[in-house]
């Protein structure tokens, strides 16, 4: 039979644990910043598209959660574009597109490899003529630069 002391220590053993666990198991909080690029496309008879969703920032890299919306002509494609920087270094690029409807994404820009990770991540929608892919137009307000906190 365990000892007063054998058990004390053991008591001792077992909250650590479970104290390390759920010190590893609690999510950190991170910063999320809501974005909305407006509407791109000249003139709306052509195609209009337009982004919004959320981006997550994390250690180094950063979430990107959201939908892109296309309506307007056949013929033109909408296209969300999140390119992620280190100072003024793109680091990272990701493209969403769709053609006459709405698409959901979520994905990760990666900038682990790089002290202090992403600082800024730039988001622009754009207006494509499908086939030849040429560009038509951008987000009409500009595009949007979300920095890290």
């Amino acid at each position: 039979m365990p000892t007063r002391k054998t058990m004390g220590r053991l008591a001792v053993v077992a909250g650590t644990a479970v104290a390390t666990l759920l010190a590893a198991a609690s999510p950190a909080h991170a910063a999320v910043r809501s974005y909305d690029t407006g509407y791109a496309g000249v003139p709306s008879t052509v195609g209009i598209g337009s982004a919004w969703g959320q981006i997550t920032w994390l250690n180094r890299s950063v979430q990107v959660n959201g939908e892109v919306d296309d309506h307007g002509n056949a013929g033109y494609y909408s296209q969300v574009v999140f390119e992620a920087y280190v100072g003024g270094l793109r680091v990272d690029r990701q493209t969403r597109s769709v053609n006459n409807g709405l698409r959901v994404y979520g994905f990760t820009l990666d900038g682990s490899a790089y002290r202090g990770g992403i600082t800024r991540v730039r988001i622009d929608t754009c207006v494509f003529r499908a086939g030849s892919n040429t560009l038509w137009g951008c987000t009409l307000s500009g595009p949007d630069n979300l920095y890290r906190p």
